[in-house]
């Protein structure tokens, strides 16, 4: 199976975050989320190709810190995960649509 490689980048107010987010690389998402403080923040998780637990606990602990963070363009699979583990907080009103599975 092939791994995708984790990126982030921060590019006029977006934060791109994509391939595995998962615990090899939970802490770097934590660490670049800290560096955007008082910083409106989208992160755009639309490259995103896994994320496990340890991803959505990454995204809560943003949450908790930047209240108006705002997930966009979550893919399905992240989506019904979100869901299946209770933490469909982390999805916003204002989100855009969903990518094409």
């Amino acid at each position: 199976m092939m791994a995708f490689p984790f990126y982030v980048l921060y590019e006029r107010g977006r934060l791109y975050v994509g391939g595995e987010l998962d615990i090899m690389v939970a802490d770097q998402l934590e660490a670049n989320l800290a560096t955007l403080d008082g910083q409106p923040i989208v992160v755009d998780l639309s490259g995103l190709t896994f994320i496990d637990s340890t991803g959505i606990r990454a995204l809560h602990t943003a949450r908790a810190r930047h209240p108006a963070l705002r997930l966009d363009d979550v893919p399905p699979f992240a989506r019904r995960l979100f869901e299946i583990v209770g933490a469909t907080d982390l999805l916003n009103e204002t989100e855009g649509s969903p990518s094409a599975p």
